[in-house]
């Protein structure tokens, strides 16, 4: 929780420096729908006893966009998406006086973006969808740690692994916004974010990790 008030701070802070007066400060919160799909994920789904719902969790996006015309706009969008633990134990095993053998697992992912915003009717209307599409910087730490077996020698040790890495995704949303007054604006956004990056060397043998996955947030706006 450190991190992430750390994080959101100089997220208020890039805002305060940006150029206000020309554009929208947006405020999103949300749920995100991890996707899971790469071989550590599937190697934890068939020890572990766990599903991919496990993982939803949810996600705060500051943005700030910038008007071009009626019709287009560009944004810079900071995120963080946070499941601080997952607590789970061995599908098939357990100690020999019947206790189960338990892990934990958590993630947290830092996001930057540049994305680009099309609004097909004009801007100013009081609806008004739009589609998006960025590229992004996207920091993600994975931890597991507690017990686990080494299926080799047959024992149980005490373990604690984790990966911190920058990675290099994109981006998709479809939204719509509602203009109840001249400078506020309320909405809703479905947004989907594509993300795969390499695990640390705690990891070694295993794919890039799939942090791809959807999600929907409301917002709010104030025109600048």
């Amino acid at each position: 929780m450190k991190k992430t008030a750390i994080f959101l701070s100089l997220i208020i802070l890039l805002g305060m420096a940006l150029p206000l007066q020309s554009g929208i400060l947006w405020l999103k919160y949300g749920l995100f729908y991890p996707n899971c799909n790469s071989d550590l994920w599937e190697t934890n789904f068939d020890n572990l006893i766990l599903q991919k719902s496990d993982f939803n969790t949810s996600q705060l996006f500051m943005g700030y966009e910038i008007p071009i015309n009626r019709h287009f706009g560009i944004s810079i969008d900071l995120g963080s998406i946070e499941k601080t633990e997952v607590d789970s134990e061995y599908r098939d095993y357990v100690y020999e006086d019947g206790t189960t053998i338990n892990q934990a697992i958590g993630y947290k992912i830092g996001i930057f973006e540049l994305n680009a915003k099309l609004y097909p009717m004009k801007k100013r209307e009081m609806v008004a969808p739009y589609l998006q599409v960025g590229v992004g910087f996207y920091n993600v730490e994975y931890n597991q740690w507690g017990e686990f077996i080494d299926f080799e020698y047959g024992s149980v040790y005490e373990g604690d692994f984790q990966s911190k890495t920058t990675s290099f995704g994109f981006n998709g949303a479809v939204g719509i916004i509602i203009r109840p007054t001249a400078r506020f604006l309320i909405g809703a956004e479905g947004r989907y974010q594509m993300v795969k990056t390499n695990l640390s060397s705690e990891f070694e043998g295993f794919e890039p990790l799939d942090m791809s996955g959807a999600s929907f947030s409301f917002m709010m706006g104030f025109i600048f």
